[in-house]
């Protein structure tokens, strides 16, 4: 088998140029092999703001959470992706999940979901402030502090809260939580 380590292909993710590396930030290059690109997980799945994890019992890759979810309470190390959320709705890296309550009926899906991030929370805003106004919505109130975060936003079948706070300044953890629901 001949794969090529392609050093000279740029990955450009959001608008930014992004240059993956491993856990211990040493570069790492796409493989191109049968005119396909394959590009590290991990380091694609971090950029994105995309859970990832390895299920080594059923050998295989979990990215954006498991897809499989059931209400739970308490802190958990584990972190399961919220079934109802919109794939595409940005949740940290190292989201580590407090809380879940998802609900659906028919077409109507809520979740309220409570997490923590070591994050920053200059970038949480940023990132959710872009993601509302690139889904479409409408109308969007942000009145986030230094040491809050406080999104709230609709459009015409959707509405997404996020609220939370810097629960730990010393270790940089930032607890928040979102409710979003749709019809």
């Amino acid at each position: 088998m001949k794969a090529l380590l392609n050093t000279e292909i740029g990955i450009v993710v959001n608008n930014a140029d992004f240059k993956p590396v491993d856990d211990e930030g040493n570069k790492q290059y796409p493989i191109t092999y049968n005119n396909s690109t394959y590009l590290p997980v991990r380091a694609v799945s971090e950029a994105l703001k995309v859970p990832i994890e390895y299920d080594g019992t059923n050998n295989r890759v979990l990215i954006g959470g498991s897809g499989s979810s059931t209400a739970t309470s308490g802190t958990s190390a584990s972190f399961q992706r919220p079934k109802h959320l919109p794939s595409d709705f940005p949740l940290p890296a190292d989201a580590k999940k407090i809380e879940l309550v998802e609900d659906a009926v028919g077409s109507n899906k809520s979740v309220n979901f409570t997490l923590q991030t070591k994050e920053s929370l200059k970038d949480l805003i940023k990132t959710y402030n872009e993601y509302l106004k690139k889904r479409g919505y409408d109308h969007t109130v942000d009145s986030s502090t230094d040491n809050t975060i406080n999104i709230s936003a609709t459009k015409s079948q959707e509405s997404t809260v996020i609220e939370g706070k810097i629960i730990d300044a010393e270790a940089g953890i930032t607890e928040y939580t979102i409710t979003w629901s749709a019809v």
